[in-house]
């Protein structure tokens, strides 16, 4: 069997658009003073634009861009409903966690943690948090990588090595500056593409009207299951379980040091709320790319029909392929969107990893250093995140096991890291040692559930059926020994069909989006009642701005009013800052 190859046409859309985010790194890793706070921050004179563009491409992973038209091919449109608490997180970040975390000093959102606690908390958290997000920069380099890999036939590892050249070329260069515009130059990529292939992909369905007659006929136009079992795997209120994913995102020290790159706290605000529109119109369009794929082979599904390919995880990409046949350069476009999801996550990682490691768990070690010394000290972590990241991948390529293992580990990992936030910032009794110990039983539950309903689901006691898919009008052109038979998969109907035996414990029947929600409400409980059995924390001594605006009713006057002399100096030196910015004006007038 001959290996797979594009057309020339295809490697050269896929190259300009590799130059075109390398260029436009180093044009403006040209324009900064190459100071630390340049590198970090981009001189904290960064605007909404870039911002919010880097901030939505961060979000936009490779595994979304391949992963949700399948979901909607399989399933249906009841996914959509995620749009709801999608929102509802963004909203949630912008009104209680933005007025915390811009009030921090750090490149690094643990130091929440310290100002809250103590040194060791943060220490602890923040080592946490290098071993989440190591994982996920793993696998932004490593989908894209093998994407293309399947369409040209060249080692998935070493479009990697190209893909992590490319982003360390412009990642030590520029520091934030350089990487958000160039995640803005790949959002628009992203844009572009994914209006392109919706337009294409519609008019080769059909139209609007043939496909959704063809989505209905085949059960899968819904958006209001209202079943209230959170066993089913998706309906409407089970959709709700991605608040607990998608909020954390406005936690995460990439996030954070995106926020702090820009003037004011009122701008980071503004950046939450068009990222979330931006991010939700993308998500739909992305999402409704399984509603074309699904018209265009209604009646001969490619997988049952066994024609190029053997899983329906490769159905869009397939899809892609089929409708691009008279389009020059559109499989290369699709190569380019999704290797731009890729690169703008980890460039990001890279850049915001290298920081809170020095911040967090290098910087308290040491004695103080020049500014020089410290940037040293980051563009050498760049290096080492780098070399480990784009190794690791070739583990992944030979462990298939190793891509589902990341996804549970990463799961718990992000509950904890919810909870211990979550209990910090709302619950001003909490002490140390029980907001330690509500991240460990979050971490804990989370995995243990986790594990039991993949075990539940290899061993065939659990199931999520899909809707109904059939070879019946196929015309032929697949297995000679099927070709006069008629293969069927999944269940006709509206609804959700999910399966489990009774053997099966109940906390491992749960739908894949409740996964998070047992550890962390185990976590929060634990925190509450740890920090009762040691001794509340003295709320005399919790700092105001470390505690959600709406809940510092309940600490004392005092704290309001250190709150308020704390504000008061701030604006105090801001003023001053202005008034000799404009003594410095007025001398130079005369």
């Amino acid at each position: 069997m001959s290996s797979p190859s594009l057309p020339w046409i295809e490697y050269v859309v896929v190259a300009a658009s590799l130059i075109g985010t390398t260029g436009v790194g180093l044009y403006f890793s040209k324009s900064g003073k190459g100071s630390l706070e340049d590198y970090m921050f981009g001189g904290k004179r960064m605007t909404v634009l870039p911002i919010t563009l880097s901030i939505t491409a961060t979000m936009m992973s490779a595994n979304v861009l391949v992963g949700g038209g399948q979901e909607v091919y399989l399933h249906g449109s009841q996914t959509f409903a995620m749009m709801f608490p999608m929102a509802a997180g963004s909203l949630f970040g912008a009104y209680f966690y933005l007025p915390i975390l811009y009030a921090l000093d750090s490149v690094s959102p643990f130091e929440f943690f310290d100002r809250r606690y103590n040194s060791k908390v943060r220490k602890v958290i923040s080592a946490i948090n290098v071993f989440d997000t190591l994982q996920l920069i793993i696998m932004s380099i490593y989908v894209p990588a093998l994407t293309f890999s399947q369409a040209c036939g060249i080692s998935p590892f070493k479009i990697a090595c190209v893909l992590s050249v490319i982003c360390f070329i412009y990642t030590v260069s520029g520091g934030l500056k350089a990487v958000a515009w160039a995640d803005s130059f790949q959002m628009m990529i992203l844009i572009f593409c994914t209006i392109f292939f919706f337009t294409v992909g519609l008019i080769k369905a059909g139209g609007v009207s043939e496909v959704w007659r063809l989505n209905d006929e085949g059960y899968r136009m819904e958006l209001f299951n209202f079943d209230p079992s959170p066993f089913q795997r998706t309906t409407f209120w089970t959709c709700s379980g991605i608040f607990f994913m998608w909020a954390p995102y406005f936690l995460s020290a990439s996030q954070h040091q995106r926020f702090k790159s820009l003037p004011s706290h009122d701008h980071a605000k503004k950046v939450i709320l068009l990222s979330m529109i931006l991010m939700i119109s993308l998500t739909v369009l992305q999402y409704s790319i399984g509603l074309l794929a699904y018209a265009y082979f209604a009646g001969c599904d490619p997988v049952l029909a066994k024609k190029e390919i053997h899983s329906h995880s490769t159905i869009i990409p397939y899809f892609v392929s089929q409708i691009a046949v008279n389009h020059p350069g559109m499989t290369g476009l699709f190569h380019a969107d999704i290797i731009a999801a890729g690169l703008s996550t980890t460039t990001s990682l890279w850049n915001t990893l290298s920081c809170t490691i020095y911040e967090d768990l290098i910087r308290p070690f040491m004695k103080p250093v020049s500014e020089k010394k410290a940037y040293r000290i980051i563009i050498g972590l760049v290096v080492i995140l780098a070399v480990v990241t784009t190794s690791l991948t070739k583990g992944v390529e030979y462990l298939g096991t190793v891509v589902e293992a990341t996804v549970i580990l990463r799961t718990t990992t992000q509950a904890a890291i919810f909870v211990l936030f979550n209990a910090g910032m709302f619950l001003p009794w909490v002490n140390s040692k029980g907001i330690i110990s509500g991240g460990l039983t979050a971490a804990s539950v989370s995995l243990v559930v986790l594990i039991g309903n993949v075990s539940a689901r290899r061993s065939g006691l659990s199931k999520d059926l899909p809707k109904f898919l059939t070879t019946e009008k196929c015309e032929g052109n697949f297995t000679t020994a099927l070709s006069n038979a008629t293969l069927t998969l999944g269940v006709e109907g509206y609804g959700s069909h999910s399966i489990a035996d009774d053997s099966v414990f109940w906390l491992f029947k749960l739908s894949f989006w409740y996964y998070q929600v047992p550890g962390i409400t185990a976590g929060i409980l634990m925190a509450v009642i740890v920090s009762y059995l040691t001794g509340p924390q003295n709320l005399e001594t919790v700092d105001p701005a470390m505690i959600v605006p709406q809940m510092r009713w309940l600490l004392p006057s005092g704290a309001k009013t250190t709150l308020n002399g704390a504000k008061n100096a701030r604006n105090s030196a801001k003023n001053g800052r202005n008034g000799t910015k404009n003594t410095r004006k007025g001398t130079k007038n005369v």
